[in-house]
């Protein structure tokens, strides 16, 4: 088969047209799961419901190994600032904290493409600039990867946060 696949010859088991409905099947699912994962997933703009359906539809069920992230997602106590302004900040802070929470993962690591763009998505300004939302993200992610060293990685994150039992 491995051959074949290579060289393109096996017959396709499914239409294009089969293949285009159950991939919009997975995103809506993905996008209805990702609701349970989030309290508030109404209440997120537009990119950040992406970015948390994009995380369902990419690792399903094991968004739930994610429990920092998730606890930092759902954690809305930045809305309980009693001081003038200090709900912008509290806000802009809770986001930084979703976002390092992926940061951290050894799933951003292992997919660093994919991840930047995704973990970008969280920031409250993506939509007014989303190519800074992702330098920003690039510039954060970089120093947490490491060489491999004799089949070893090497981690600048605790073993508390790594989440290296993930399987993605």
């Amino acid at each position: 088969y491995r051959k074949k696949m290579k060289k393109h010859q096996l017959p396709a088991e499914i239409t294009d047209e089969q293949a285009i409905a159950l991939l919009r099947i997975s995103t809506i699912q993905a996008t209805h799961n990702a609701q349970a994962y989030c309290r508030e997933f109404d209440q997120l703009t537009a990119s950040q419901q992406m970015g948390l359906s994009q995380l369902v539809f990419q690792m399903g069920v094991n968004l739930e190994e994610f429990t920092l992230f998730l606890a930092a997602l759902n954690d809305l106590s930045y809305r309980d600032s009693a001081q003038p302004g200090g709900y912008v900040e509290a806000e802009a802070a809770h986001w930084k904290t979703v976002q390092s929470m992926l940061i951290q993962s050894d799933w951003a690591r292992r997919y660093s493409t994919r991840a930047v763009t995704v973990i970008a998505m969280f920031d409250p300004n993506y939509v007014e600039d989303p190519k800074q939302a992702e330098r920003e993200v690039q510039a954060t992610l970089h120093p947490h990867r490491h060489k491999k060293s004799h089949g070893k990685s090497v981690s600048a994150v605790s073993g508390a946060t790594r989440m290296d039992h993930m399987p993605v």
